[in-house]
């Protein structure tokens, strides 16, 4: 189906009329997308580009049926177990604390990702979204699309605090050209290779974070907002989240693991 020809041509998706189109064609993608390899997450992102589009013609009369409307494609949790978080969890921090000693911008870089935050969040972070005096920092255009303040965990503040630069613009800049820093997989290949940990990312961090905060008994909703999340699946009925008071309480926590 050639979903761009929608937008010019309101009644055909590809070389068949809207009208015309059943849920069996769209099970026929599906299962050809399945044949070729392709993931059960690709897959269900084809239902959910279509179902909008279905969703206007209908809304312009030119159908009376959506027929993506009860297609479902289930997608195997990807969530990782973590077993001896805190454990874990005390073993990165000092294995950072170790290995970067004498480098605090990729010391400051690994405690931003060990204390929650995505590596896209860490990467375009910027000197102004920083307040040294305060002890908070705050993050634009989250996945969520808000702008979320956090406070700022003295073990990250002091490494930023060793950082030699103008201050200006981008915290983690490429030290040879200037611009922001386009990707740490050097690095973190590294620190894995230190620490022995072989399925270690910045996203496992954040598994390994929360999994030793719910181990100290961190309640969920706190969980949620120490990430950023805007609501907990559970209750999002119900609950936003606060990521200043979420993630004081976690450092909270975070303090009497490591200590």
């Amino acid at each position: 189906m050639n979903l761009v020809y929608w937008w010019s041509n309101k009644t055909k998706i590809g070389h068949m009329n809207i009208s015309d189109i059943m849920p069996m064609h769209i099970e026929k993608i599906i299962a050809r997308m399945e044949k070729n390899g392709l993931s059960p997450r690709t897959q269900k992102g084809i239902v959910e580009i279509l179902n909008p589009l279905f969703k206007e013609a209908i809304r312009n009369r030119l159908i009376d049926h959506n027929p993506a409307e009860y297609i479902t494609v289930k997608v195997p949790s990807q969530k990782k177990v973590v077993t001896n978080a805190s454990y874990l969890f005390k073993k990165i921090y000092l294995g950072i604390e170790e290995y970067y000693k004498d480098n605090p911008f990729y010391r400051a870089f690994f405690l931003f990702g060990f204390t929650g935050r995505r590596k896209s969040e860490i990467l375009n972070l910027k000197w102004k979204n920083i307040d040294m005096e305060a002890d908070y920092y705050w993050i634009e255009n989250t996945k969520n699309g808000e702008t979320q303040r956090f406070p700022l965990p003295s073990m990250v503040k002091l490494a930023l605090r060793d950082i030699k630069g103008s201050r200006r613009g981008y915290v983690f800049q490429n030290p040879l050209t200037g611009e922001r820093l386009k990707n740490p997989d050097r690095q973190t290949k590294n620190l894995k290779e230190f620490l022995k940990i072989e399925n270690l990312t910045m996203h496992y961090m954040r598994n390994i974070l929360v999994s030793a905060l719910a181990e100290n008994s961190v309640e969920a909703i706190t969980l949620s907002g120490v990430l950023g999340h805007r609501q907990v699946n559970t209750i999002n009925k119900y609950l936003s989240q606060n990521t200043m008071k979420s993630g004081l309480k976690a450092i909270e926590a975070m303090d009497r693991i490591l200590e």
